[in-house]
């Protein structure tokens, strides 16, 4: 599991329950930052056996601290209470705690504290679902840990990097995270985590169905668990050896060894690992036939599901329940609820969706064909015959499927190809962030920069459409620039425009009369000049926003788009030029932020927008990323993406401004 800054040194049952009395015991005489240590300590042991008690400890540490006044303490109780809440899976205030202490460590410029909490921010995102923001923040921690030179945490932020891949489906990225974060917990004879990283290892090789290994590693992590004494690790470990025993067809034994770790997690009160555990359960009942005692185990993990706002559970339950439908022969049933879970969790894998529907289609053209043999087989036709006719047509439609899904996706990796590498970007310039989020498998919108001369050319453009027409109008708009600007040396930006939308009309032969094609761009281009701190903007229907100090600038772009319909004799655009000041910010995107619906159907907008834009303008590149994707999730919910999104974010400077 995901690693967070803070846990019970490795101790043995009877030893650590020792060790809460001394520590009760202590705390009747000490006063100041003695107790809130103490308190600190107590809120740490009962951790694994008392969530109930570690909260109440927590809280009090947190009150005493912020009556001291030390700024330092307060941050390291909110780091302990935070942790305890992710625990209680109250992610909304573990959240609250962890950044109130990464505030207070930025305020008196801690490198640890900083650390320690984008850390536990990850852990938190990882346990909701939102894993490549658990991995923006794990990075961060690990390079703090690695200026500090904190061997523990850089130890825990390897490993937390691991879970993440893990989580991503990147097994060799994480066997290779969890591999090197073991060496280097042995190396300093933490058993805690020992234990953890053995787990982390066998779940890797279970994933990869490769069982024998997986039940070693799962066997000596629970093994060191049991003499740490934690029953919410020992809970975890015991369901994971029922997942092997699951995978190897043993469902008896798997049953067992899942019965056993719900009964610990009870105990202690966890609710993701109740719900997580539930599911489990009802899986087997789902493959048993026991669809009764499914429906009761699902019903429950998907109420504590929801609860908690794990979307990853929830997602899970989804399709779990189109399993038990399908099983029960509810076809339509089935459809629904698969569905739900693509809606689920397209948030957290994007790709995947498209594959579940596919798989989904043909389980429903699947059933529409069973209806078709009970038509044959009311008029008497052998129903030999009609299954043979359901089993090709299945095929055929899986074939095709597995077909168009395997196009879809080569053309992105195609599409990922032509993009900016983020390390040709970070050469060029300092200080910079990309928000890409692709609606389908491959993205009408898509981001371009080249450095010629003295200057730095960057635009983002939106074509018309998503999905694979709009990827096809990516590459014809990537391949013009390619060609006006590194191949002509052209950095003009209006006259980049010009060329392009006359180059876009040829393409498509949009100048002839009969043509169907209208397609076009929207696209907003700058030029860099960093020899005379000047910025040269130049849009097609979409601005530039200018954030310096607390003033937002907006350049608005002509209104008329790359390519189309054209009633002018010629289309010409219009540079700006603007004068660069140290640490100015200047924003470029496509109209799919913006545009984006919440579940009552309005828009995210563009002042909200620019009032979020001048609010973290001051934020360095990294937490600006962060903050966008979470206002967009917060905003958008378990609603559907409606366009692609594109926003790139650039700090300029004087004496380097590329």
């Amino acid at each position: 599991m995901a690693k967070t800054a803070g846990h019970t040194k490795a101790l043995g049952v009877e030893q650590l329950e020792e060790d809460i009395k001394n520590l009760e015991c202590c705390l009747k005489t000490v006063t100041g930052a003695d107790k809130i240590e103490i308190l600190r300590k107590l809120a740490k042991a009962y951790m694994g056996t008392s969530l109930e008690k570690s909260l109440d400890y927590g809280q009090k540490s947190v009150e005493t601290a912020k009556a001291l006044g030390n700024s330092k303490v307060i941050a390291n109780a909110l780091l302990n209470l935070g942790v305890i809440y992710q625990n209680l899976s109250n992610y909304g205030k573990a959240l609250e705690c962890q950044k109130e202490a990464l505030q207070i460590a930025e305020s008196i410029g801690s490198k640890d504290g900083i650390a320690k909490s984008t850390n536990n921010i990850g852990s938190i995102y990882l346990y909701q679902g939102d894993y490549d923001k658990a991995l923006d923040n794990y990075l961060i921690s690990l390079k703090l840990q690695e200026e500090i030179e904190d061997k523990m945490g850089i130890s825990m932020a390897l490993n937390n990097i691991g879970y993440a891949y893990d989580k991503l489906m990147n097994y060799d990225k994480a066997l290779e995270y969890f591999t090197n974060s073991l060496k280097l917990f042995e190396e300093l004879e933490d058993r805690f985590y020992v234990a953890g990283s053995l787990n982390n290892i066998g779940n890797i090789y279970h994933h990869l169905k490769n069982y024998d290994k997986a039940l070693h590693y799962f066997l000596r992590s629970l093994k060191l668990k049991k003499e740490l004494g934690n029953k919410a690790k020992i809970a975890n470990a015991l369901n994971n050896i029922g997942e092997v025993y699951y995978g190897l067809n043993k469902f008896e034994q798997a049953l067992e060894y899942y019965f056993r770790s719900l009964a610990i997690i009870q105990d202690v009160g966890n609710n993701w690992g109740i719900c997580n555990t539930s599911i489990c359960i009802a899986k087997i009942y789902v493959k048993s036939g026991d669809y009764a005692l499914a429906d009761e185990h699902l019903d429950r993990a998907f109420s504590l599901a929801k609860e908690i706002k794990a979307k990853a559970l929830i997602a899970n339950c989804y399709s779990w329940y189109s399993e038990l439908f399908a099983a029960r022969g509810e076809y339509s049933k089935a459809l629904e609820h698969y569905k739900l879970f693509v809606k689920t969790k397209d948030s957290i894998f994007t790709e995947e969706s498209s594959k579940k529907i596919a798989e989904m289609q043909t389980k429903y053209e699947t059933e529409k064909k069973e209806k078709e043999a009970e038509i044959y087989r009311l008029r008497n036709v052998e129903l030999a015959e009609a299954n043979l006719a359901i089993t090709e047509a299945k095929e055929i439609i899986e074939e095709k499927n597995r077909h168009i899904t395997g196009s879809i996706e080569y053309a992105r990796r195609i599409q990922q190809a032509v993009l900016p590498t983020p390390e040709k970007m970070a050469a060029a310039i300092p200080e910079y962030f990309v928000v890409y989020r692709p609606k389908d498998i491959v993205s009408g919108d898509f981001y371009w920069f080249s450095h010629i001369n003295d200057r730095l050319i960057l635009a983002v453009v939106d074509c018309t459409g998503h999905g694979v027409p709009g990827a096809f109008m990516s590459m014809i708009g990537s391949m013009l620039l390619n060609v006006i600007v590194n191949e002509n040396r052209e950095t003009g930006p209006a006259k980049i425009l010009g060329w392009m939308h006359a180059e876009v009309r040829n393409a498509l032969k949009q100048h002839e009369a009969d043509t169907e094609t209208m397609d076009g761009m929207d696209i907003c281009l700058c030029s860099i000049d960093r020899k005379n701190n000047r910025l040269i903007f130049a849009g097609a229907r979409r601005p530039l926003y200018l954030v310096r100090g607390t003033e937002l600038i907006e350049v608005a772009g002509d209104r008329k788009s790359i390519g189309g319909r054209q009633r002018e004799e010629r289309r010409i655009f219009t540079d700006h030029k603007i004068d660069i000041r140290s640490g100015d910010m200047i924003y470029l995107s496509s109209d799919g932020y913006v545009d984006q619906a919440d579940a009552e159907g309005r828009r995210f907008g563009s002042r909200r927008l620019k009032d979020l834009l001048v609010e973290i303008a001051g934020y360095g590149h990294a937490r600006q990323s962060e903050v966008l994707l979470a206002e967009l999730d917060s905003h958008q919910g378990l609603e559907d993406q409606r366009d692609d999104i594109a926003v790139v974010g650039v700090r300029l400077n004087k004496r380097r401004c590329y």
